[in-house]
This record gives structure tokens, C-alpha cells and sequence, in this order.
């Protein structure tokens, strides 16, 4: 088991090569100046030609990441954003006066 080409059970792995990891790091991380730019595993498989379960898998056990969905979040107007903190101050004025 000791080279670092080949798996706990002892099969080779041919898919974690040097040149892939590489690749698939420069595709996640690389681009750390830029939030925003890092790759999905699905846009990353497109891009290199590496399976999708190999992408994530290098990114777990040899760049030791962890892959998650991203999550679209609400967005507030200023207008929304303005009447939740001028109704949270409304709110603690009115505690503070009891």
C-alpha cells in the first residue's frame, strides 16, 4: 500500500494522477483572488474530461475540501433592509420605555 498511486484496498488509482489534481485544484482553489470563480464538480467534469465522483473525490481526500451545493438566498431591496432595522429599533425603544 505504500505508494500514493493506489487506494486503501490497493487498486490503482488512475484517475488521481498528478496532472488531475492539479487541474481540479486550479479549478477550485486557484482563483481564491476572484470569490465567486471556483468551479462546480459538474462544470469542472465538462471542462477537464475527469468523472464528476473523481472530481469530488480529489477534492475530499487530496486537496481536503468539502464540496456543497450552493444556495440561493433572499435578496432585500435597501427599502426592505431600511424598514427591518428601523422596525428592530422601533421594537427595542418600545422594551427600553416599558
Amino acid at each position: 500500500m505504500g505508494t500514493s498511486n493506489s487506494c486503501i484496498c490497493g487498486r490503482k488509482r488512475h484517475a488521481h494522477t498528478a496532472v488531475n489534481i492539479a487541474q481540479v485544484e486550479e479549478w477550485i482553489c486557484g482563483k481564491d483572488s476572484n470569490p465567486g470563480t471556483s468551479k462546480s464538480p459538474r462544470e469542472i467534469e465538462r471542462v477537464t474530461g475527469i468523472s464528476r465522483s473523481t472530481v469530488r473525490c480529489i477534492a475530499k481526500h487530496d486537496l481536503n475540501l468539502k464540496i456543497y451545493p450552493e444556495r440561493e438566498v433572499q435578496k432585500l431591496s435597501d427599502n426592505e433592509r431600511f424598514d427591518k432595522t428601523s422596525s428592530r429599533l422601533q421594537m427595542t425603544q418600545e422594551v427600553n420605555d416599558r
